[in-house]
């Protein structure tokens, strides 16, 4: 992928934690997923609270 080839090693798997990970174009992320993964938790288990389970 040419946005991310100037990015060493396997710094390309993670181009948001590299400093000049964005320097070539590669798209900001839309959201943070570990954020959603976080939410989408804490939503289901205070459904299951609610549901008495």
């Amino acid at each position: 992928m040419p946005e991310l080839a100037h990015l060493p090693g396997k710094a390309a798997h993670e181009p948001w934690r590299h400093p000049q990970g964005y320097a070539a174009g590669y798209p900001v992320p839309i959201l943070d997923h570990a954020a959603e993964r976080a939410e989408a938790l804490r939503r289901y288990a205070a459904g299951r609270h609610t549901l008495g389970r």
